[in-house]
């Protein structure tokens, strides 16, 4: 099948951003103990920002200085960096729609010089401004639609559970990237590749 519009995810699946999480999440869970809040023994982000949110502001400046310092030593590998660009001089339309704050998406796409290969963005910024739900919500894959121009043919890059499910509730295809394909398989996605390299086989 041919697609004209490919939204791609960002960490797990363009780069493996270099953010050390466990670190990240102790770091936040003992800012809310300290603020005396009751906190179960592991705790998801996404949880907590809906969760707390007189703090919210707070824990979104952490989340944005370890992403921001994690971008700064995160490289895209080469052959990924020609691929995207491959497929942008095919005049396929690119987007992406992450979890991540787009200022550090921003800044490993410019380092790699892959920036101009997407037509939009959208990561935590433009969610929050515009009131829109993270994955696994479809939120973010309806508003590129709507601002890149109607797609006939849409199809959703990621790696994980999120992913799949923000794909099928918008409609379109899942494509996931995982050595797990029997697991990803069982989860819903459409077509399952082990690695970033196989992805051309479907574009």
């Amino acid at each position: 099948m041919k697609y004209d519009l490919v939204i791609f995810d960002f960490d797990g699946t363009i780069v493996d951003l270099k953010v050390d999480w466990k670190k990240l999440k102790e770091e936040i869970k003992q800012f809310l103990l300290k603020q005396g809040y009751d906190l179960p023994h592991e705790i998801r982000i996404n949880e907590v920002l809906n969760r707390y949110k007189n703090e919210r502001e707070k824990i979104l400046k952490k989340i944005k200085k370890a992403e921001m310092s994690a971008a700064n030593k995160t490289h895209i590998e080469n052959n990924v960096a020609t691929i995207l660009k491959r497929l942008h001089s095919k005049g396929l339309k690119m987007a992406i729609f992450s979890k991540n704050f787009e200022d550090t998406i921003k800044i490993v796409l410019k380092k790699s010089d892959i920036i101009d290969c997407f037509d939009i963005i959208v990561g935590r910024e433009t969610l929050m401004d515009n009131d829109l739900r993270g994955k696994p919500h479809p939120d973010g894959i309806f508003y590129i639609i709507k601002n890149v121009g109607p797609s006939k043919n849409c199809i959703f890059v990621g790696n994980d559970t999120d992913d799949i499910k923000a794909a099928k509730k918008s409609g379109i295809y899942s494509l996931m990237i995982s050595a797990s394909k029997s697991q990803m398989k069982r989860r819903g996605a459409d077509f399952i590749i082990k690695n970033f390299f196989e992805i051309e086989k479907y574009l």
